[in-house]
């Protein structure tokens, strides 16, 4: 019965050839002569695939930059509300004294005068706080800050933070008189 298939075979064999090698008015035949590209409907799901693709990468984008201004939002709010704090908590205070770099203030306070403080950088978390003297406790105010730098020039106490994030903020507080702290 192997004998048989495999003359069959042959013989199917022997005419496809015939066939792919047949020409019409000297053209080969369709079947033999295949032209290289691609279809229309390979062609279309290409260009389905790519609008697709485009569409997607549009709406990451819009999306990533309303959280890009969501993020400065709520950074400016931060910023805004460490202001408030400080200027709340230097209503009662009077500079004592600001180190040679303008990185640390010693205040006082007016109605408690053996209540002293520092408005200072700490430098390994990079953070601007307000502590006691001896460094016991602290108020955080700013996070990831580069520098700060503290100038007073009665009534005027100035400072001008950078943050990691490059953004530049100069403030001015409005100080009470030296002349009231009672030494």
């Amino acid at each position: 019965m192997n004998i048989k298939c495999n003359k069959i075979d042959k013989h199917i064999k022997h005419w496809w050839l015939k066939i792919n090698n047949l020409s019409w008015n000297g053209l080969k035949s369709k079947w033999c002569h295949k032209q290289g590209g691609f279809t229309l409907l390979e062609t279309a799901l290409a260009l389905f695939i790519v609008c697709l693709s485009l569409q997607l990468a549009c709406c990451h984008m819009a999306l990533a930059q309303k959280m890009q201004a969501k993020v400065t939002k709520s950074d400016q709010v931060e910023v805004q509300l460490a202001l408030i704090q400080l200027e709340q908590f230097l209503q009662d205070m009077v500079v004592i004294k600001i180190d040679q770099n303008g990185q640390e203030v010693w205040l006082v306070d007016q109605q408690k005068s053996d209540k002293k403080y520092k408005l200072k950088l700490r430098k390994r978390p990079y953070e601007v706080v307000v502590t006691n003297l001896e460094d016991k406790g602290y108020m955080l105010l700013w996070y990831r800050v580069n520098t700060v730098k503290f100038s007073y020039q009665e009534p005027l106490l100035k400072m001008t933070l950078s943050m990691a994030n490059g953004t530049k903020i100069q403030h001015y507080f409005l100080m009470a008189p030296q002349e009231l702290v009672e030494e």
